[in-house]
Order: C-alpha cells, then sequence, then structure tokens
C-alpha cells in the first residue's frame, strides 16, 4: 500500500460485494443485512457473492472524490474445464463530503459454460441526524442451467 494505490492476494471480498456492504444500514451482519437476502447467502451459483480465493486484486488512490478497485480470481477447483470459482470484477466509487455513489459489476464461472454475473449500484447521502442509504442488484446466472 502506497502513494500509487492498494494490491491486496489471496482470498479477499470481492468488488461486487463491497456496494452491498457499504450501502446496507445493517452492514454485513443480522437478520436484515441485504446480503443475507441476495446471493451472498452462499447459494451454489455464488462462489463469489462475498469473498474470492486465489484472488489478485488493486485498489486505486483516490482522485478528487473518485476510487477504483479491480479483481482477478482463480477459485478453487482443480478442474481446468471447469474452472469454477474464477473469474474478475470492478467496481468505481465517488465519496464527496455526505454523498457517496457505487457502481460494481462481477463475472464468476460456476461450471463448464455457464456463469454468474453480479451488477450492483449502491448510494447513501449523510444527513447529519440520519444517513439515506440504498443499494439496487441484479444477479444472473447464464449458461448451461438456462
Amino acid at each position: 500500500m502506497g502513494s500509487a494505490g492498494e494490491l491486496r492476494v489471496g482470498r479477499d471480498y470481492t468488488p461486487h460485494f463491497w456496494n452491498q456492504t457499504v450501502y446496507d444500514p445493517f452492514g454485513t451482519n443480522g437478520v436484515g443485512a441485504n446480503v443475507a437476502h441476495t446471493g451472498g447467502s452462499g447459494l451454489s451459483t455464488n462462489l463469489t457473492g462475498v469473498r474470492a480465493s486465489n484472488s489478485i486484486g488493486y485498489f486505486t488512490p483516490t482522485v478528487s472524490g473518485f476510487k477504483g478497485q479491480l479483481m482477478t480470481y482463480m477459485g478453487e477447483t482443480l478442474s481446468s474445464a471447469a474452472k469454477a470459482g474464477s473469474g474478475s470484477a470492478a467496481r468505481l466509487t465517488y465519496d464527496a463530503g455526505p454523498l457517496s455513489l457505487g457502481a460494481a459489476y462481477g463475472r464468476t464461472t460456476t461450471a463448464a459454460n455457464t456463469d454468474w454475473r453480479a451488477t450492483n449500484f449502491g448510494a447513501s447521502f449523510d444527513l447529519g441526524v440520519a444517513k439515506l442509504m440504498g443499494v439496487s442488484s441484479l444477479d444472473k446466472q447464464t449458461g448451461a442451467t438456462n
């Protein structure tokens, strides 16, 4: 980590997960947490709803309120045909004063010729006495299971 950004390797949170937790008043935990009701709950088709294994991730430095995150991951599967758990993701955020915006996309191979795509957008605005926040997500399974 330094002035050029931050590099992370190993098992880490995915870019498409961050909006699910940052723009949720319950965060990552609790019965009301958004991630408990989405693909982040551990559905078999979603191997990277929260974390990705064998990943290489890069966080850009913040420039005029903008920050980016890129990640590629290789999963935990030995089979070279399926490559389940492998994929890539990206996230862009903007933070200025009370306003925060985020957009993310991730694509993960779940089986041979099948993948899971996550797209989400989040926003929050801090009013001082309360914070307005929300997230919109679209998860889609494509390929052999359709």
